[in-house]
Protein backbone atom coordinates (compact mmCIF):
# COMPACT_ATOMS: atom_id res chain seq x y z
CA UNK A 1 0.00 0.00 0.00
CA UNK A 2 0.90 3.33 -0.84
CA UNK A 3 0.54 6.71 1.08
CA UNK A 4 -1.84 8.26 -1.95
CA UNK A 5 -3.94 4.54 -1.31
CA UNK A 6 -4.11 4.95 2.55
CA UNK A 7 -5.29 8.80 2.53
CA UNK A 8 -7.79 7.77 -0.34
CA UNK A 9 -9.13 5.02 0.14
CA UNK A 10 -12.99 4.93 0.00
CA UNK A 11 -13.23 1.54 2.30
CA UNK A 12 -11.72 0.61 5.00
CA UNK A 13 -10.84 -2.97 5.49
CA UNK A 14 -7.61 -2.92 2.94
CA UNK A 15 -6.13 -0.20 5.27
CA UNK A 16 -7.18 -2.21 8.48
CA UNK A 17 -5.22 -5.31 6.87
CA UNK A 18 -2.18 -2.92 6.23
CA UNK A 19 -2.08 -1.12 9.41
CA UNK A 20 -2.88 -4.81 11.95
CA UNK A 21 0.22 -5.92 12.25
CA UNK A 22 1.72 -2.87 12.80
CA UNK A 23 0.23 -1.27 15.79
CA UNK A 24 -0.65 -2.54 19.34
CA UNK A 25 -4.18 -4.68 20.01
CA UNK A 26 -5.40 -1.55 22.10
CA UNK A 27 -5.36 0.64 19.21
CA UNK A 28 -6.87 -2.13 17.14
CA UNK A 29 -10.06 -2.68 20.31
CA UNK A 30 -10.35 1.41 20.25
CA UNK A 31 -11.02 1.01 16.36
CA UNK A 32 -13.80 -1.52 16.81
CA UNK A 33 -15.21 0.65 20.12
CA UNK A 34 -15.11 4.16 18.14
CA UNK A 35 -16.82 2.19 15.21
CA UNK A 36 -19.45 0.46 17.58
CA UNK A 37 -19.44 3.98 20.15
CA UNK A 38 -20.77 5.60 16.58
CA UNK A 39 -23.80 3.14 15.54
CA UNK A 40 -24.79 3.47 19.51
CA UNK A 41 -28.16 4.91 18.49
CA UNK A 42 -28.62 1.57 16.07
CA UNK A 43 -27.98 -0.56 19.52
CA UNK A 44 -31.24 -1.60 20.79
CA UNK A 45 -31.11 -4.12 22.87
CA UNK A 46 -29.32 -3.78 26.26
CA UNK A 47 -26.91 -6.67 25.72
CA UNK A 48 -25.17 -5.37 22.71
CA UNK A 49 -24.97 -1.88 24.00
CA UNK A 50 -23.98 -3.37 27.46
CA UNK A 51 -21.08 -5.48 24.99
CA UNK A 52 -19.66 -2.38 23.74
CA UNK A 53 -18.98 -0.94 27.40
CA UNK A 54 -17.15 -3.90 28.55
CA UNK A 55 -14.56 -3.63 25.29
CA UNK A 56 -13.78 -0.40 26.14
CA UNK A 57 -13.41 -1.45 29.85
CA UNK A 58 -11.23 -4.39 28.73
CA UNK A 59 -8.99 -1.62 26.50
CA UNK A 60 -8.67 0.36 29.62
CA UNK A 61 -7.41 -3.17 31.69
CA UNK A 62 -10.56 -2.98 34.00
CA UNK A 63 -11.57 -5.90 33.85
CA UNK A 64 -10.03 -9.97 32.36
CA UNK A 65 -11.22 -12.46 29.58
CA UNK A 66 -13.61 -13.93 32.36
CA UNK A 67 -16.10 -11.68 31.38
CA UNK A 68 -16.30 -11.88 27.66
CA UNK A 69 -17.86 -15.58 27.89
CA UNK A 70 -21.09 -15.68 29.36
CA UNK A 71 -21.75 -11.86 28.09
CA UNK A 72 -20.38 -13.50 24.49
CA UNK A 73 -23.61 -15.78 24.26
CA UNK A 74 -25.94 -12.71 25.00
CA UNK A 75 -24.57 -10.77 22.40
CA UNK A 76 -24.73 -13.58 19.88
CA UNK A 77 -28.19 -13.96 20.97
CA UNK A 78 -29.34 -9.85 21.10
CA UNK A 79 -28.17 -9.91 17.37
CA UNK A 80 -30.08 -13.49 16.39
CA UNK A 81 -33.28 -12.09 18.50
CA UNK A 82 -32.60 -9.14 15.96
CA UNK A 83 -32.94 -11.16 12.86
CA UNK A 84 -35.53 -13.73 13.80
CA UNK A 85 -37.01 -12.70 17.55
CA UNK A 86 -40.38 -11.44 18.20
CA UNK A 87 -39.17 -8.69 20.77
CA UNK A 88 -40.64 -6.18 22.37
CA UNK A 89 -38.45 -3.79 21.88
CA UNK A 90 -39.01 -4.05 18.21
CA UNK A 91 -40.75 -0.18 18.36
CA UNK A 92 -37.85 1.63 19.23
CA UNK A 93 -37.14 1.18 16.12
CA UNK A 94 -39.45 4.45 15.05
CA UNK A 95 -37.54 6.27 17.55
CA UNK A 96 -34.34 6.10 16.09
CA UNK A 97 -33.29 9.37 14.35
CA UNK A 98 -33.63 9.85 10.82
CA UNK A 99 -30.54 11.21 9.90
CA UNK A 100 -28.66 7.66 12.01
CA UNK A 101 -30.73 5.40 9.10
CA UNK A 102 -30.71 8.04 6.35
CA UNK A 103 -26.75 7.51 6.78
CA UNK A 104 -27.08 3.68 5.44
CA UNK A 105 -30.59 3.25 3.74
CA UNK A 106 -29.67 6.26 1.39
CA UNK A 107 -26.55 4.65 0.44
CA UNK A 108 -26.85 3.33 -2.85
CA UNK A 109 -24.01 1.09 -2.24
CA UNK A 110 -25.32 -0.79 0.96
CA UNK A 111 -27.16 -4.18 0.66
CA UNK A 112 -30.08 -3.61 3.42
CA UNK A 113 -32.61 -0.61 3.19
CA UNK A 114 -35.14 -1.48 5.93
CA UNK A 115 -34.56 0.05 9.44
CA UNK A 116 -35.18 -3.79 10.59
CA UNK A 117 -32.14 -5.02 8.91
CA UNK A 118 -29.98 -1.93 9.69
CA UNK A 119 -30.36 -2.43 13.28
CA UNK A 120 -29.98 -6.10 12.63
CA UNK A 121 -26.81 -5.35 10.61
CA UNK A 122 -25.16 -3.24 13.63
CA UNK A 123 -25.80 -5.59 16.26
CA UNK A 124 -24.10 -8.74 14.01
CA UNK A 125 -21.39 -6.53 13.92
CA UNK A 126 -21.39 -5.60 17.51
CA UNK A 127 -21.24 -9.85 17.91
CA UNK A 128 -18.63 -9.65 15.28
CA UNK A 129 -15.86 -7.47 17.61
CA UNK A 130 -17.10 -8.87 20.57
CA UNK A 131 -16.75 -12.71 19.38
CA UNK A 132 -12.90 -12.96 19.30
CA UNK A 133 -10.54 -13.70 22.50
CA UNK A 134 -9.31 -10.13 22.84
CA UNK A 135 -5.94 -11.18 22.88
CA UNK A 136 -6.24 -12.62 19.68
CA UNK A 137 -8.18 -9.26 18.06
CA UNK A 138 -7.07 -9.12 14.73
CA UNK A 139 -9.10 -8.70 11.45
CA UNK A 140 -7.72 -11.85 10.10
CA UNK A 141 -9.25 -13.72 13.15
CA UNK A 142 -13.12 -12.17 12.48
CA UNK A 143 -15.56 -14.10 9.78
CA UNK A 144 -16.24 -11.96 6.92
CA UNK A 145 -18.97 -9.94 6.97
CA UNK A 146 -20.74 -8.07 4.20
CA UNK A 147 -22.58 -5.74 5.65
CA UNK A 148 -19.99 -4.96 8.62
CA UNK A 149 -17.41 -2.67 6.70
CA UNK A 150 -19.87 -0.16 6.49
CA UNK A 151 -20.16 0.71 10.20
CA UNK A 152 -16.09 1.20 9.93
CA UNK A 153 -15.69 4.41 8.17
CA UNK A 154 -12.37 5.19 6.58
CA UNK A 155 -12.46 8.59 8.80
CA UNK A 156 -11.76 6.61 12.01
CA UNK A 157 -9.20 4.58 10.98
CA UNK A 158 -7.26 7.72 9.93
CA UNK A 159 -8.14 9.08 13.65
CA UNK A 160 -7.05 6.22 15.54
CA UNK A 161 -4.23 4.96 13.19
CA UNK A 162 -2.82 8.64 11.78
CA UNK A 163 -0.38 7.97 8.53
CA UNK A 164 1.43 5.24 8.94
CA UNK A 165 3.74 6.77 6.10
CA UNK A 166 4.90 9.84 8.14
CA UNK A 167 5.97 8.43 11.54
CA UNK A 168 5.95 11.14 14.08
CA UNK A 169 8.36 12.08 16.66
CA UNK A 170 6.81 13.13 19.07
CA UNK A 171 9.11 15.03 21.36
CA UNK A 172 9.51 14.75 25.60
CA UNK A 173 9.32 18.58 25.66
CA UNK A 174 5.86 18.73 23.75
CA UNK A 175 4.34 16.68 26.69
CA UNK A 176 4.02 19.60 28.91
CA UNK A 177 1.16 19.80 32.07
CA UNK A 178 -0.98 22.15 30.68
CA UNK A 179 -0.80 19.76 27.44
CA UNK A 180 -1.54 16.83 29.35
CA UNK A 181 -4.01 18.03 31.29
CA UNK A 182 -6.09 18.74 28.46
CA UNK A 183 -5.64 15.72 26.78
CA UNK A 184 -6.18 13.76 29.79
CA UNK A 185 -9.32 15.54 30.47
CA UNK A 186 -10.88 15.66 27.28
CA UNK A 187 -9.54 11.42 27.09
CA UNK A 188 -11.73 10.87 30.56
CA UNK A 189 -14.65 12.79 29.32
CA UNK A 190 -15.15 11.42 25.75
CA UNK A 191 -15.60 15.16 24.78
CA UNK A 192 -12.40 16.19 22.46
CA UNK A 193 -14.31 19.98 22.06
CA UNK A 194 -10.63 21.20 23.32
CA UNK A 195 -8.49 19.89 20.46
CA UNK A 196 -7.65 23.44 18.76
CA UNK A 197 -6.89 24.23 22.98
CA UNK A 198 -4.58 21.30 22.77
CA UNK A 199 -2.95 22.46 19.74
CA UNK A 200 -2.34 25.69 21.21
CA UNK A 201 -0.86 24.19 24.14
CA UNK A 202 1.39 21.97 21.70
CA UNK A 203 2.77 24.55 19.73
CA UNK A 204 3.52 27.13 22.76
CA UNK A 205 5.65 24.26 24.07
CA UNK A 206 7.50 23.97 20.74
CA UNK A 207 5.58 21.62 18.65
CA UNK A 208 5.97 22.52 14.63
CA UNK A 209 4.41 19.01 13.44
CA UNK A 210 2.11 20.03 11.12
CA UNK A 211 0.03 17.43 11.04
CA UNK A 212 -0.39 16.80 14.60
CA UNK A 213 -1.29 20.72 14.97
CA UNK A 214 -3.38 19.91 11.74
CA UNK A 215 -5.28 17.09 12.85
CA UNK A 216 -6.01 18.84 16.21
CA UNK A 217 -7.08 22.28 14.63
CA UNK A 218 -9.41 20.77 12.12
CA UNK A 219 -13.22 20.92 13.36
CA UNK A 220 -14.39 18.53 10.36
CA UNK A 221 -13.10 15.69 11.75
CA UNK A 222 -15.11 13.42 15.32
CA UNK A 223 -12.44 12.94 17.67
CA UNK A 224 -12.75 9.35 19.72
CA UNK A 225 -10.67 8.02 22.71
CA UNK A 226 -7.53 6.31 20.46
CA UNK A 227 -7.26 9.73 18.53
CA UNK A 228 -3.47 9.07 17.48
CA UNK A 229 -2.47 13.04 18.54
CA UNK A 230 -4.18 12.32 22.46
CA UNK A 231 -2.41 9.17 22.64
CA UNK A 232 0.94 10.54 21.68
CA UNK A 233 0.17 13.28 24.65
CA UNK A 234 -0.73 10.79 27.25
CA UNK A 235 2.15 8.54 26.07
CA UNK A 236 -0.31 5.59 25.18
CA UNK A 237 0.22 2.87 21.70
Amino acid sequence: MTEEEWLTAEYSEPLLHFIEPKVSDRKLRYFDIACARRISPLLVHDDSAYAVEVLERFAESQCGTDVFAELSWHVEGAAFAAEYGNIPWLDAIEKLPISVLAEFGANPSYPVKSARDIITSAAYFIDRIFGPVPSERGCGNQPPSPTGGYFQPVSLVHEVFGNPFRTVKFRRAWRTDTAVALARTMYDARDFSAMPILADALQDAGCDNDDILAHCRDTSLTHVRGCWVTDLVLGKS
